[in-house]
């Protein structure tokens, strides 16, 4: 069943959803309706909802977490209580923030294939695969295994595994996540894509000015209630609000010093390192001073991860080598991985055990968290994106004592507010900081620190053309404007 050009495809009336045990609503008032080829935008600060509100309309909110759902939610005219689970996936689909958890096979054909003939006859499932992967730029990359397709083909290549069975609805959960420059475009393209095919998409996303062109509704999931926002008068007020900053104070950029003073955190000198038989590292070199920050930009696959595990000392450089007068902490690109234990005490008991930082450590560790809003009982892993990093750069310099914090992609999944606020953070700490981005977006939020390239396995002085001058800036007024302000 394909909807009319007139029928609408999701329409969610008065939705309430709140999970076992649960004392409040999460989404307490939700009214929507998103109608055929209509680009439907929906923005929440983390924590909102947002991955609430694509549970129940998929239906695994009741079937698989056992949540309590009420209200209306229809799928082209009929109550999704109507549809099997089966049925329902058929209709519609979700790509999710991790793209790697939608494939099983190592090959990306094998996948794609694989998928389409559990759906159709064999000769019908290579027409449907051959004719997708032509429409969506994929198809030179069947042959590639799906750890060597990059941030924006293997995005690209989930849609297409998503469409594979026709859905009229695609919700997409930050589908521009962990995208650099290229990715950035290349998801873009493939989204308008989708558009132009009458599919109706609903897209949950933080890092959402790139989408603005193709949304035609914007809503904002605030207080378990769904809104229309605005969004052009909000980006009059957000322009108001922007005092003007001349060109020379936009990016402070300093060229890399040769220095070899006293005052240096870490010292790399023409470090060569090597995955097998592809080098990633050829000839990378940089001094990082003490309490300076330090930015290195790079698209994804230029080894920005290996340099920072180089620095830290998890890898060993096969030619080159490092000097370190600091003591380094790596905090990964998925904060998650950060953290071991059940609690923050726990965390910060074994953090003070294991660097023997004396018997008054824990107390004094969790007061300092506390200050800034953590409790000894939180668990870890149960905070916001946006939390767990603040907590693991915080129990790393103010309790840890390390001086050289290694930061991988920080500002992936947080709202342009929720990066301001870390920038700032990362800026205060007592610590020489090296921090990586696939997104010259995020250059403008260090303006006293000294960015770098990675580029063809070696770093060199990057001076940013300011282009984007401002950004940042108008995206957190942005922000501020439709989570906190009134006139939003």
């Amino acid at each position: 069943m394909r909807p009319t050009s007139r029928e609408a495809v999701l329409e969610l009336k008065n939705l309430r959803l709140k999970y076992p045990n649960g004392k409040e609503w999460v989404i307490s008032s939700a009214s929507l309706e998103v109608g055929k080829g209509e680009f439907c935008l929906v923005l929440g600060e983390t924590g909102s909802g947002k991955t609430s509100l694509a549970r129940a309309i998929t239906g695994v909110a009741w079937a698989i977490y056992g949540c309590e759902v009420r209200g209306e939610i229809r799928i082209l005219g009929r109550k999704i209580t109507e549809y099997g689970l089966d049925e329902l996936r058929r209709v519609v689909q979700v790509v999710n923030q991790n793209p790697y958890t939608h494939f099983t096979d190592t090959i990306l054909k094998e996948d794609l294939l694989g998928h389409a003939e559990s759906l159709y006859d064999t000769h019908y499932a290579w027409r449907v695969v051959e004719r997708l992967s032509e429409s969506f730029g994929i198809k030179e990359l069947l042959a590639k295994p799906i750890y060597e397709l990059s941030g924006g083909q293997i995005k690209r290549a989930a849609i297409v595994k998503a469409l594979i069975g026709n859905p009229v609805l695609l919700i997409l959960d930050e589908p521009l996540m962990w995208l650099d420059s290229t990715g950035l475009s290349e998801v873009l393209e493939a989204l308008a894509r989708v558009k132009r095919t009458g599919r109706a998409l609903l897209v949950l996303e933080h890092r959402f000015l790139p989408l603005l062109g193709l949304a035609d509704k914007v809503v904002l999931l605030s207080g378990g209630r769904l809104k229309r926002v605005d969004i052009n008068e909000c980006l009059e007020h957000a322009e108001e609000h922007i005092a003007p900053k001349s060109e020379t104070n936009t990016f402070r950029h300093r060229q890399h010093s040769n220095s070899t003073s006293l005052s240096r955190a870490v010292m790399l000198k023409n470090v060569w390192f090597k995955y097998d038989r592809e080098w990633v590292l050829k000839g990378a070199s940089l001094t990082a001073e003490e309490g300076k920050t330090y930015v290195v930009y790079g698209e994804n696959g230029t080894g920005k991860s290996t340099l920072l595990k180089v620095v830290a000392g998890y890898l060993k450089p096969v030619r080159g080598y490092v000097v370190r007068q600091g003591k380094p902490i790596y905090i990964p690109q998925v904060p998650y991985l950060f953290f071991t234990e059940e609690s923050i005490k726990a965390e910060v008991e074994k953090l003070c055990k294991a660097n023997r930082l004396g018997p008054n450590c824990t107390s004094r560790g969790l007061k300092v968290l506390e200050r800034y809003g953590y409790r000894p009982e939180d668990v870890p892993f149960s905070l916001s994106w946006g939390q767990m990093l603040r907590l693991a750069v915080l129990t790393s310099t103010l309790i840890g004592g390390f001086n050289l914090v290694l930061v991988d992609e920080p500002f992936s999944g947080l709202t342009y507010s929720g990066r301001m606020e870390l920038a700032r953070l990362l800026s205060e700490v007592p610590a020489t900081k090296i921090i990586t981005t696939s997104s010259t977006d995020m250059l403008e939020l260090f303006e006293d620190a000294i960015i770098m390239r990675l580029e063809n396995g070696r770093l060199t002085g990057f001076r940013q053309a300011l282009q984007a001058r401002g950004y940042t800036r108008l995206s957190y007024q942005i922000s501020r404007a439709l989570y906190g302000d009134p006139h939003c």
